[in-house]
């Protein structure tokens, strides 16, 4: 053990020294312009704070790529106490509190310029801190200048440290901070000294500073092997991260990965995909030097954003690979690739090459939880190629004992792999009476029709023999209970309609069976149906009319006429009313919003001046001021918040004057102000694993609803978002150029380059 010890201390030592048999001739740079500059900057410190910096043993020769510690020492004699700032990390690769000044700066670059500014990702901030306090004494902390900047040639440069710890106490709260600038240092740098056996035996943080393609290819070997984390500051995956976003040397490690992928039977780190995709991408547009001009600006923002663009395709791309890797290993590696790698790309993305799973996932399918085989199977991208998986579909979709939401997912999956088999196979389901799958999973051919009709009367005759319940029909037990009459109003003949409207008087049918049979003859009959709505409006011995008309926009909207939901907001039922009006802001068109207005006028009109009449001291569902309240609030609420209108100040204003008691005031106020100027989408995982959109009160369980919604808006909205992913990068990517694209389209105003993420 010793002796390897002592091997590997000698092949860093071999990397790192500066022999001068080796080490070439420095290049001499003329930096005494930098030194009347720098004293004039460090006699502006405040007065008794100061800053000396120092390298460990005073040494000042350094190799190219060789790790470059400084010691910061602070001190503070001033005696006013100003608020001292000792973080020492950042989950963003670098710590950007202290800045590097280095002269000539012509020899230096940012290694993480490209990662911050050519693909416009920022900083994500990060991590636990003290709160600043006093500075008691003396105080060192440590810089590596490699975090800062590379040193591109060698030659004498000249250094010192400018300092944003300090903060005024007296102001409250602290802002601006107080600089101070440290001495000068002048160092000598060297030619590299490579050598690939040191290479092997370097530590993750000195390795990610090294230079050379061999350095970059051990990177991407070792990122390959990883197990931990790369987000956590200290860690092995977090140096090996940002030295893969740093290096120089992109298309020796970009190979490596990508033959590593090529090769592994295993599931791989999660961050793969997005540096891969990072390093594809930067090779293919590499940073213009135009763009670091002050005048560049829009031009800049633009290539970033085409960076962007091309990033979210190849993130799928090597998604893709990943998910490969997983597969060709066993059931855990299959099952984390299943989770880590199934994002879905945006819609301008070509198809991705498909991963050929066939012999793989049949076997090792049904170990995987519920939650795994549903992202599997909604997995249509194209990374998982269709022959191979249908014999996974076609045991999901046969199978006795399979979940029903599996059974469904796969006969969707594959009728998107192999439209022919589902629509059979849901012809034959719906012919036989198995209803093995829900109604919104059957894949009906419109050829199918007539003879899915016969079917559907068939049934029917033999439930209603048989005295079944209506009830039974939709909700009750056994295979035909769990899906005829959903099957029959999403078909809507107007024999089977007429059926299900004259069946016999039994036990009182669920309001859900109740909302399909008015649905279906809604969908059928343009004075029968209207005629059904109401009568089942006004049966006062049913609590069900209390939300039918939102429970019939909300799952049957395509047979809803809205002028049966405007006919409702008027009953002499405020709690159907205000069902109405829920049910018009979920489905309703801009010519909703007119009647939505006359409605609350009338209620304001009738109640203004007689807020004591409205004050509720138990809530009950019957009682009449609780249902006058509930109905100004729905229309309030609908008014403010309808899919098929954008609300302007003007409309928020009469909202909240619609008021007539204090408290109705206060709670709408909020509402009042100008026009949006600013729509932030929050992307989110609710508890279910679904991905919402969240924008202007909003919840959109879709992209493509989300955008739908973009056609509402002035041309001076912008547009940003937050995104809450596992690959926080990727997705906003994908994100940010969906609402780009559609934002362009509707002539509204966009932000030039997607904001900073929290991976």
């Amino acid at each position: 053990m010793r002796v390897f010890v002592r091997l590997a201390l000698s092949a860093i030592a071999a990397l790192l020294c500066e022999c001068s048999a080796r080490a070439q001739d420095v290049e001499q740079a003329d930096v005494a312009p930098a030194r009347p500059a720098h004293a004039a900057r460090l006699a502006a410190n405040p007065p008794g704070l100061s800053l000396v910096v120092r390298t460990a043993l005073g040494k000042l020769r350094f190799a190219q790529g060789e790790r470059l510690t400084l010691d910061l020492e602070f001190r503070d004699d001033s005696g006013a106490r100003p608020l001292f700032d000792a973080i020492a990390y950042d989950r963003s690769g670098r710590l950007g509190i202290d800045r590097v000044v280095v002269v000539p700066a012509s020899g230096v670059e940012d290694p993480l310029r490209d990662y911050y500014r050519a693909m416009g990702f920022g900083f994500v901030g990060g991590g636990m801190a003290t709160p600043p306090a006093p500075l008691d004494g003396l105080t060192t902390l440590s810089l590596d200048v490699n975090e800062h900047v590379r040193f591109v040639r060698p030659g004498t440069y000249v250094l010192y440290v400018e300092s944003h710890r300090f903060r005024d106490a007296n102001v409250t709260p602290p802002r601006d901070p107080v600089v101070v600038v440290s001495n000068l240092l002048t160092l000598q740098i060297t030619a590299p000294v490579l050598d690939a056996g040191a290479i092997t035996m370097l530590p993750s943080r000195a390795l990610r500073f090294a230079e050379g393609p061999r350095a970059a290819e051990e990177l991407a070997r070792r990122i390959l092997r990883l197990e931990g984390e790369v987000n956590r500051v200290g860690t092995e995956g977090h140096e090996l991260r940002f030295g893969l976003y740093g290096t120089q040397h992109r298309t020796e490690a970009l190979k490596v990965l990508r033959e590593g992928l090529a090769t592994a039977s295993r599931a791989v780190n999660d961050a793969i995909p997005a540096i891969a995709a990072f390093l594809d991408v930067m090779i293919a547009m590499p940073r213009d030097t135009q763009e670091d001009q002050p005048d560049q600006g829009t031009g800049a923002a633009l290539r970033a954003r085409e960076r962007m663009r091309r990033y979210a395709c190849q993130v799928s791309y090597w998604q893709g690979q990943a998910l490969a890797a997983g597969l060709r290993g066993g059931p855990a590696d299959v099952a984390r690739a299943s989770v880590s790698f199934t994002d879905e790309p945006p819609a301008h993305c070509p198809p991705a090459p498909p991963v050929n799973v066939a012999g793989v996932l049949p076997a090792v399918f049904d170990r995987l939880d519920s939650a795994q085989q549903g992202l599997m199977l909604s997995y249509r991208w194209g990374h998982v190629a269709g022959p191979s998986m249908l014999p996974v579909l076609r045991q999901l979709v046969s199978a006795p004992d399979v979940e029903r939401e599996a059974r469904d997912a796969a006969l969707v999956r594959l009728g998107e792999l192999a439209p022919d088999e589902a629509a059979r196979l849901s012809r034959e389901d719906v012919v036989a009476g198995r209803f093995r799958f829900s109604t919104r999973a059957l894949r009906l051919a419109s050829a199918d029709t007539p003879a899915l009709t016969q079917a559907l009367e068939r049934h029917l005759a033999d439930a209603r023999a048989q005295s079944t319940p209506l009830s039974d029909l939709q909700d009750g037990q056994g295979a035909m209970a769990r899906g005829l009459l959903p099957t029959i109003v999403r078909l809507a003949t107007p024999r089977t309609c007429a059926a299900l409207v004259e069946w016999p008087n039994g036990e009182p049918a669920s309001c859900a069976a109740r909302a399909s049979v008015v649905a279906c003859a809604l969908a059928v009959d343009g004075e029968g149906g209207p005629r059904l709505l109401r009568e089942h409006l006004s049966d006062s011995r049913s609590y069900c009319r209390d939300e039918l008309p939102d429970t019939l926009a909300r799952v049957w909207p395509q047979h809803v006429p809205e002028s049966a939901l405007v006919e409702a907001l008027w009953h002499e039922r405020s709690r159907v009313a205000a069902s109405a009006a829920r049910a018009l802001a979920r489905i309703g068109t801009a010519s909703a919003r007119v009647a939505l207005w006359r409605r609350l006028e009338a209620w304001h009109q009738r109640w203004e001046g007689r807020a004591d009449e409205l004050h509720v001291t138990m809530p009950s569902v019957d009682d009449p001021a609780s249902q006058e309240l509930g109905l100004a609030r729905a229309l309030r609420e609908a008014l403010l918040r309808g899919r098929g209108w954008l609300t302007t100040a003007e409309d928020r204003l009469r909202v909240r004057d619609s008021c007539v008691t204090q408290a109705c005031r206060q709670e709408f106020s909020p509402f009042v102000g100008g026009p949006p100027v600013r729509l932030v989408v929050v992307e989110s995982e609710e508890w279910t694993g679904q991905t919402v959109y969240r924008a202007d009160g909003q919840a959109f369980h879709t992209l493509h609803d989300l955008l739908e919604r973009l056609v509402l808006y002035p041309k001076a909205v912008t547009i940003a978002w937050r995104a809450g992913s596992s690959h926080a990068q990727a997705r906003a990517a994908a994100l940010y150029e969906a609402l780009a694209t559609a934002a362009a389209e509707r002539g509204l105003a966009v932000l030039a380059q997607p904001p900073p993420v929290t991976p």
